[in-house]
């Protein structure tokens, strides 16, 4: 099922409203007809399916209202390149991560001042493909030292490191967690002794050197896996 973004989900029977590029792409891409059936997300946890009339509105039959998810997972990333984030953002959508979180490090390839309007769409289609209810939140790049000062950081942090310690040590998974990926040359050394005085643990995940967007999205991947594991205990 094709998922499409609107606003008001309201109640079953409403109109759903679409932006005129939803629109386009519903009815001149797709060549959506009447009596066919769609999914509708509002990107705040509202997922529901809505009926194709003959006059091009769009029913809601049906609406289901999702839980944020608990813990959720915060991503500290420092930016790979262009083509190469904007696989990354698409990525963190399909499989759930909660907030993005750029940051500048002493290595920093790539070095955002600010998001952009791009992200936010990529953000968008990564839930279209995944059916996710919940549009990443998507926070302004920050240089890595000043998000350390935050006073509202996850309870549980991981960084990507040569250490030998195991997702499988996840503590506690009713605590927000915090996957911290550096840039392609790694965190440095002062950085990692940072992260850890922050209370992070270093994790290497496989034997080998992953690209930013591999680690990043493989390491929150896992983390989710153990969660969900332990959860089901």
């Amino acid at each position: 099922m094709h998922y499409f973004f609107c606003s008001h989900l309201d109640e079953i029977g409403g109109v759903a409203f679409f932006s005129s590029d939803e629109r386009h792409h519903l009815f001149k891409t797709l060549r959506a007809t009447p009596g066919k059936t769609i999914g509708l997300l509002d990107g705040i946890g509202s997922k529901a399916a809505g009926k194709i009339q003959t006059d091009g509105a769009v029913i809601i039959t049906e609406i289901a209202r999702h839980p944020a998810p608990s813990p959720k997972i915060h991503l500290f990333v420092a930016p790979p390149r262009k083509q190469k984030m904007d696989i990354l953002l698409k990525q963190c959508a399909e499989i759930g991560i909660w907030s993005i979180n750029p940051i500048i490090t002493e290595r920093s390839v790539a070095t955002p001042d600010k998001t952009s309007s791009r992200w936010e769409v990529l953000l968008r289609e990564g839930c279209k493909q995944s059916g996710n209810p919940y549009i990443p939140k998507l926070i302004a790049p920050t240089p890595f030292a000043d998000v350390l000062q935050t006073s509202d950081k996850p309870r549980q942090n991981y960084f990507g490191a040569v250490e030998t310690v195991k997702t499988s040590e996840l503590t506690d998974v009713s605590s927000d967690i915090g996957w911290w990926v550096g840039p392609e040359g790694g965190f440095s050394d002062k950085e990692e002794d940072l992260l850890r005085q922050y209370g992070a643990i270093g994790i290497n995940l496989v034997p080998y050197t992953m690209r930013v967007e591999t680690a990043a999205i493989c390491g929150a991947a896992i983390i989710m896996f153990e969660i969900r594991s332990k959860s089901c205990l």
